[in-house]
């Protein structure tokens, strides 16, 4: 048993820095694509979502796990303005 639990956290551990060096060779594309998904997570969490959805192509589709289908850009303007 405690082999087991050895072998689980040096497994653990060898994911938590190899997904640390992933991070630090990324190339420029891969770091402009993070910022654009941090800049829309935090324009989502402060509720501008006239800012937000300037992110988004008029031709995006967005289908939630509760959607019986996709939704496209502006059916989902319209659902998140009902809910807020």
């Amino acid at each position: 048993m405690k082999m087991l639990i050895r072998i689980a956290f040096l497994l653990l551990m060898i994911g938590t820095v190899s997904s640390a060096v992933a991070q630090l060779a990324w190339t420029a594309e891969q770091k402009a694509v993070w910022k654009t998904e941090t800049t829309i997570m935090e324009l989502w969490k402060a509720g501008d979502l006239k800012q937000e959805m300037t992110y988004y192509d008029s031709s995006y589709h967005y289908w939630d796990a509760n959607s019986p289908a996709p939704v496209n850009k502006e059916g989902i303007e319209k659902k998140f303005k009902y809910l807020n």
